[in-house]
C-alpha cells in the first residue's frame, strides 16, 4: 500500500500499487508501505505532524515488530519539528510496543525519558499535549501495578484531570481510561465500594 502525501483534512489517500520511485525513503511492513518522497519536507509542520501521526495509527493493524519499524520512522520524520505532543505521542507508542515485546524495562526508560519523574504533574496549556501527557501517565501507572506498587499507581492517576469541568473529546478518552484503570488497581487493593 502507498500512502500518498495528498493530504485531505485528517485523511491520507490509501492506494494499492506497488512503489518504485527513486529518491523516496520506504517503510515496509507486512500491511504497510509509507513512501517518503522529498515533498514530505517540503510541507508546513501541521501536515508533517498528520503524516506522522497517520503512521503510527496505520501501526495499530501490524505486528509487533512492524509497529517499532513504523515507529522508528516516525522518529525520523520529526527531525526539525518541535511538537511536545509528537513526543508524547511517539513515547506512547514505542512504551506500548516494547511492553507488547515484553521488554517493560525499556517500555519504563521510553517513558521516563520523555517525562521524568519531576515533571510528571505539570501542565500544559494545549488540550491535545495535556492529554497526550495523560497517556504517558496511565503508562507509567501500568508499570507500576505491574510491579505491584498500587499506592503509587492510584496516586500517579490521582494527579492528572481534565483542563476544565466540561473536558473536551479527547481529555474524555484519557478519563475514561484513568478511571477504567483506578477502578480495576482500587479492587486489586480491596477497595471494592471505592472502585
Amino acid at each position: 500500500y502507498e500512502i500518498s502525501l495528498g493530504l485531505v483534512g485528517s485523511e491520507m489517500c490509501i492506494r494499492d500499487r506497488p512503489i518504485c520511485l527513486q529518491n523516496s525513503h520506504i517503510c515496509s511492513t507486512p500491511c504497510l508501505r509509507y513512501k517518503i518522497t522529498k515533498d514530505y519536507w517540503a510541507l508546513d509542520s501541521n501536515k508533517k505532524a498528520e503524516v506522522i501521526s497517520s503512521l503510527l495509527e496505520a501501526s495499530r493493524f501490524t505486528d509487533v515488530e512492524g509497529r517499532l519499524f513504523a515507529i522508528a520512522n516516525a522518529k525520523e520524520l520529526m527531525i526539525g519539528l518541535n511538537s511536545r505532543y509528537l513526543k508524547y505521542y511517539v513515547a506512547y507508542k514505542e512504551s506500548l510496543a516494547l511492553r507488547l515485546t515484553g521488554d517493560v524495562a525499556q517500555a519504563k526508560e521510553v517513558l521516563n525519558s520523555i517525562l521524568p519523574i519531576a515533571s510528571r504533574y505539570s501542565s500544559s496549556r494545549n488540550v491535545k499535549t495535556h492529554s497526550a501527557r495523560g497517556h504517558i501517565l496511565i503508562q507509567h501507572a501500568l508499570d507500576y501495578s505491574q510491579a505491584s506498587e498500587l499506592d503509587k499507581a492510584i496516586e500517579l492517576l490521582k494527579g492528572w484531570e481534565a483542563m476544565s469541568r466540561h473536558p473536551s473529546p479527547i481529555e474524555s478518552t484519557v478519563l475514561f481510561r484513568k478511571h477504567l484503570l483506578m477502578g480495576e488497581l482500587l479492587r486489586c487493593r480491596g477497595g471494592f465500594n471505592e472502585s
